[in-house]
């Protein structure tokens, strides 16, 4: 397995700031630099293509969860590949939600697609 890149660990910086920036403004700026304009997120909770989609989908999160915090580690990356484990507390006496991600970049660096697997009890 290869080294992180330190331009994967800033994309992983970025993107989780998107979840955690209450400024619409920002938020968005973040998701387009992290994200390829037709990037497709599949979850548990649901699947959506594009920035608008993306965008549309945090919102929600964050008006019912204004206090949300997620962070996230690269638990390795190759060939266009990156596998990530996160954490998300929501303020307030919820458990915090844990997951690993599977992203695929595209030529760009950007993400091009994400699954998303949680809750995950243990990491």
């Amino acid at each position: 397995m290869s080294a992180v890149r330190a331009k994967t660990r800033k994309l992983l910086k970025n993107h989780m700031e998107s979840w955690n920036v209450g400024d619409p403004v920002k938020r968005r700026r973040l998701v387009e630099i992290t994200s390829s304009p037709r990037a497709h997120v599949s979850s548990p909770y649901g699947e959506h293509s594009g920035i608008l989609a993306q965008l549309e989908s945090i919102a929600e999160v964050r008006k019912a969860f204004p206090k949300l915090r997620s962070r996230g580690k690269i638990l390795g990356e190759h060939h266009g590949w990156v596998l990530v484990s996160w954490t998300t507390k929501f303020g307030g006496k919820r458990q915090p939600l844990r997951g690993i991600d599977v992203l695929q970049l595209d030529r760009k660096g950007r993400i091009a697609r994400i699954v998303s697997f949680s809750p995950v009890s243990s990491l």
